[in-house]
């Protein structure tokens, strides 16, 4: 908790606070072999930091959706997945980071994730007689997020009993603006096929078969957040 002293007595302030928030990202994330990952995406999510004098550390989960209709192999994919964030930042002015109307400072983060595209049904390809029944691709990554901030926070709220510091209240908000850069991102890419041929007597026989592919990935992510701070 942080703390600030008057006369002899220090007074203590609550640390603690929940975040909810928003965020969008363009990735281009390529792996040289015709395998991408490129288009628009958003998460929704929530989160628990502390924030003290001149400093933040909050770490959120996110439900993800997107890339939408990301294009591969002439097949449109719909991604969605989860994620999870660690962000710290610091102050870049003087003084404490509640003791202004605004301020900003520069944050790094690491950032996991997890998302899926699929299509699934009978999907013809450019040999008429081959068909692709299911199509997954799962893309796994863990990146750096280099970032800068600007934050409105009120004032801290002092540690006691009475009713009116118990409440639950909005701390102020939190406006993000990085670049996710992979070190490790990894995809791999399951397709379940059928072929479609004719016997001697004419008559069309299918054969399943199933193709997977692994690769590695390379690129970043351009990516904006805004988080509510809520005081508890």
């Amino acid at each position: 908790m942080g703390s600030v002293s008057f006369g002899k007595a220090p007074m203590k302030f609550r640390t603690q606070i929940w975040s909810a928030g928003v965020a969008g990202a363009r990735h281009t994330l390529k792996s040289g072999d015709d395998d991408n990952l490129m288009g628009l995406s958003t998460e929704l999510q929530l989160g628990y930091g502390f924030i003290w004098e001149k400093s933040f550390l909050i770490s959120n989960v996110a439900l993800i959706s997107g890339p939408w209709a990301a294009k591969h192999h002439n097949l449109s994919l719909d991604f969605s997945g989860t994620g999870l964030t660690f962000m710290a930042g610091y102050n870049a002015e003087k003084g404490s980071l509640r003791a202004q109307d605004n301020g900003y400072g520069f944050a790094l983060g690491f950032n996991y994730s997890d998302i899926i595209g699929r299509k699934i049904g009978d999907i013809p390809t450019s040999k008429g007689d081959l068909m692709i029944n299911t199509h997954l691709m799962r893309v796994t990554g863990y990146s750096l997020m280099p970032s800068i901030f600007f934050c409105w926070l009120q004032p801290g709220r002092p540690v006691g009993n009475q009713p009116e510091l118990l409440k639950t209240t909005i701390e102020g908000y939190i406006l993000t603006l990085g670049i996710a850069v992979p070190f490790k991102s990894s995809y791999k890419i399951t397709s379940e096929q059928s072929d479609t041929t004719k016997n001697q007597d004419d008559k069309a026989t299918t054969d399943p078969f199933q193709v997977t592919k692994k690769g590695k990935m390379q690129g970043y992510s351009i990516f904006i957040a805004f988080s509510t701070l809520i005081g508890i």
